[in-house]
């Protein structure tokens, strides 16, 4: 009498996570409003899924786009994490999740972040190159990024699709300290930014090169804030949530920023069929390491302590 489950399924190449929070919270603002015995406005549909088409076809004559993922990739590695010799394991029909907890200085990563002035994404994509390049032993590490490509334009945040492309990324970690090794991702990132729309397909492609191994996802979904605080107004408490997803990574780094604190949250999405549990707990514990000698010390060498 008091309470309901919603249940959303959808397939990813209709809805980004973007647009799913905000289908569903538009969704609860228009429950609410009818509880309020209020009548529904007049609901405005913005077609600006066309235009991002548009923005996308239009990078694929930019050679300067080509030019600038032959640079970074050419020397990328393909495999990074060990993968299963061999398994007498049953398959297993869905990907396994690994949550992580470093809530003790996720905050402080938050904080970093604002006083060098970069991106949280930057600080922790650092510390997720370093890692990768500590299993596979190979200076140059490279990832898959999750960017939004959705058009600068009012209202473009409303609409729904998927304005989501997997953008690959590397980085060299060279002798240096964790200054400079933040300063060299940054500067990656915000070249990347601008080609954010240049197909994974197209990349792999061009350099005959796959890029599936690793996947990076940093969400920051601020649009629950005033969704939250509306349904409260009105009575409308979530008692708890759960979800499952699967995508064509074997590895998925999810990194998510809470609405309302810097707290971090991280969990592993992978593979049980590629990839070892054991193997999964200790690149976890890497992460944790890494990230607490990275707050240790700017200035420090990035190969200064034994992380492994």
């Amino acid at each position: 009498d008091e309470s309901f489950e919603f249940i959303i399924s959808f397939h990813h190449s209709i809805l980004d996570g973007w647009s799913r929070v905000s289908l569903t919270t538009e969704l609860y603002r228009y429950y609410e409003t009818l509880l309020s015995g209020e009548a529904l406005e007049p609901i405005y549909t913005d077609w600006t899924y066309r235009d991002f088409i548009a923005l996308e076809l239009q990078i694929l004559s930019d050679d300067k786009a080509k030019e600038f993922f032959y640079e970074i990739l050419s020397e990328a590695p393909e495999t990074q994490i060990p993968r299963k010799i061999s398994s007498t394991d049953k398959e297993i029909d869905q990907q396994d999740h690994r949550v992580l907890e470093f809530n003790d200085f996720s905050e402080k990563l938050v904080s970093l972040a604002k006083t060098l002035g970069m991106p949280v994404q930057v600080v922790l994509l650092t510390g997720h190159f370093k890692v990768l390049s500590l299993f596979s032993g190979n200076s140059h590490a490279v990832s898959s990024i999750t960017m939004n490509g959705r058009p600068e334009q009012e209202g473009a945040e409303e609409s729904l699709g998927l304005y989501l492309n997997s953008l690959p990324l590397a980085a060299s970690l060279a002798p240096g300290n964790w200054s400079e090794l933040l300063n060299q991702v940054n500067d990656t990132y915000r070249n990347g930014m601008k080609f954010r729309r240049y197909p994974l397909s197209v990349i792999q492609q061009s350099l005959t090169q796959n890029f599936g191994e690793v996947s990076f996802n940093y969400t920051h979904f601020h649009v629950y804030d005033e969704a939250s605080e509306s349904a409260e107004e009105k009575g409308v408490e979530t008692l708890g949530g759960s979800g499952f997803e699967q995508t064509n990574y074997g590895l998925v780094m999810n990194f998510s920023r809470f609405p309302k604190s810097d707290a971090v949250g991280f969990d592993i999405s992978f593979d049980g069929n590629l990839y070892d549990q054991n193997i999964i707990e200790r690149l976890g514990e890497m992460y944790v390491r890494v990230y607490q000698s990275l707050l240790a010390d700017l200035a420090a060498s990035h190969q200064s302590r034994s992380l492994l």
